[in-house]
């Protein structure tokens, strides 16, 4: 987000979506609702190797010689789409299973 290299943009969206379905209202489910979010950051890394934009991507662009790097590499265009791909399925997977 905002190419801060920090957590994936897919990764935040997909918990905003996660959030918006299973959000706590109160303090009871708040540990279950922590548990789905922590559960899907986990199986994100599992099948992505992490939730970082810098190691996903492999460079670091909140420099200007690293976004340089990541466009060289076309790094946007191979990456991106399965990250986005694999975090849709797992909201999908989560939603379908009602966890």
């Amino acid at each position: 987000m905002a190419r801060q290299g920090e957590v994936c943009g897919a990764v935040s969206g997909a918990l905003m979506a996660l959030g918006l379905k299973y959000g706590h209202a109160s303090p009871e489910n708040r540990d279950e609702v922590n548990g789905i979010g922590g559960t899907f950051m986990r199986r994100f890394e599992e099948r992505n190797g992490s939730i970082l934009c810098r190691e996903l991507l492999g460079c670091a662009i909140d420099t200007p010689e690293g976004l340089q790097q990541a466009r060289e590499r076309g790094v946007f265009a191979a990456v991106c789409p399965k990250a986005v791909r694999v975090a849709a399925q797992l909201v999908a997977e989560s939603l379908d299973s009602g966890k």
